[in-house]
């Protein structure tokens, strides 16, 4: 007999999972694009129309929704210790990463006087905060690029939860409510941003886009819980895209990356009322594959530039030069996924457990 598992709100929120599964691929896709430097004659996932490197604001929505949601089902529990779960989470596969293409651009210095990318692999504050995963959001120890690139929104997220761990502290003592908080925080960041843009050289620019988005999606999810049915939602949804494009109409500043951040968190927004209105069911064996490929897809996003590397430095010492193609690009992402799930099964899971007994007797 094929068991079912229902879901909604209160379980599990299957449309994000489906949603970091499809995002992590084609960030994939982009980064082995800019990296190959190819360029197709049908979609491009770099350089092409579609931004897909905005996609990271999608991740940094969702991990604002999902941190209000946990955390109110875990009242009482000790915040500092939720806090420590969830960034060290980070580090193993992280390290890993970074050991994999340090080693890889030093092999490739020696033997072809180049590196994997155009970053300085020598330089002492970049591998520290590669290391430490400060390179983003840190004042002082920002660097433009970090020795594993994509790891500027792990940098950035930890940012983000020890700045919601603070709110919390600042609301217990003001007796302030965190999300009133939080809008003033995403208000401020937003007003800086728009007016003083320079003020964030000093943390790296690109972390406005994870304070704005983590925070939002924040607030977003405080919202959605006040609409309980599905036909609210849609006149909502039509009111909301009506003011996105009269707004959209009149900035001119800005007006691309607007459309993007109101899009995505129109999106998140639905999804959250949606999950918490309609119930569904999937089977066991489904269940399982959804939930594998999500848990994996923080390991395809840390190791995907690193596994480029190392693959790109056995092609050049062989002497093969490979045809880009989408076929390539597809193959590639699949080699990614497998080594992926075997390393999140098998080393990060372990490895994060024993930390987690360790330090949080």
């Amino acid at each position: 007999m094929n068991q079912m598992k229902s879901y909604g709100f209160l379980n599990k929120y299957y449309s994000f999972d489906i949603i970091k599964i499809v995002a992590s691929i084609f960030i994939v896709f982009h980064h082995y694009q800019q990296l190959s430097n190819s360029y197709f004659s049908g979609i491009n996932f770099y350089g092409g129309i579609i931004p897909f490197n905005r996609l990271v604001e999608l991740f940094f929505l969702i991990s604002g929704a999902l941190i209000y949601i946990s955390d109110n089902k875990k009242n009482g529990e000790n915040k500092l210790k939720i806090l420590f779960k969830r960034i060290v989470r980070f580090y193993p596969i992280s390290i890993i990463a970074f050991l994999v293409i340090f080693v890889v651009a030093e092999i490739q210095f020696r033997i072809f006087r180049s590196f994997p990318t155009d970053i300085d692999y020598h330089n002492l504050k970049c591998i520290f905060t590669s290391l430490t995963l400060t390179h983003r959001g840190w004042p002082i120890l920002a660097c433009e690029r970090a020795i594993n690139n994509p790891t500027w929104y792990i940098s950035v997220l930890i940012c983000c939860y020890v700045v919601y761990y603070l709110m919390l502290k600042i609301s217990e003592i003001l007796k302030i409510r965190i999300e009133l908080l939080a809008f003033l925080f995403v208000v401020l960041i937003i007003l800086i941003d728009y007016y003083y843009c320079d003020y964030f050289y000093y943390i790296g620019v690109d972390s406005v886009r994870g304070f704005k988005c983590f925070f939002i999606g924040f607030i977003l999810a405080y919202i959605s819980q006040y609409i309980s049915s599905i036909k609210k939602l849609f006149i909502i949804d039509i009111l909301l895209i009506i003011l996105g494009g009269g707004i959209a109409y009149f900035v001119r500043q800005g007006r691309s990356i607007f459309v993007i951040y109101y899009c995505l968190s129109l999106m998140v927004f639905t999804l959250l009322v949606g999950e918490r209105c309609i119930r569904f069911s999937i089977s066991k064996k489904m269940d399982y594959t959804i939930s594998l490929l999500t848990s994996a897809s923080y390991e395809v996003y840390i190791l995907h530039v690193p596994l480029y590397a190392m693959l790109n430095l056995v092609y050049m010492c062989m002497g093969i030069i490979l045809d880009r193609s989408y076929i390539s690009m597809i193959v590639f992402l699949i080699f990614v996924e497998i080594i992926s799930v075997y390393i999140y099964r098998y080393i990060d899971k372990p490895l994060n457990s024993i930390l987690c007994k360790k330090f949080l007797k």
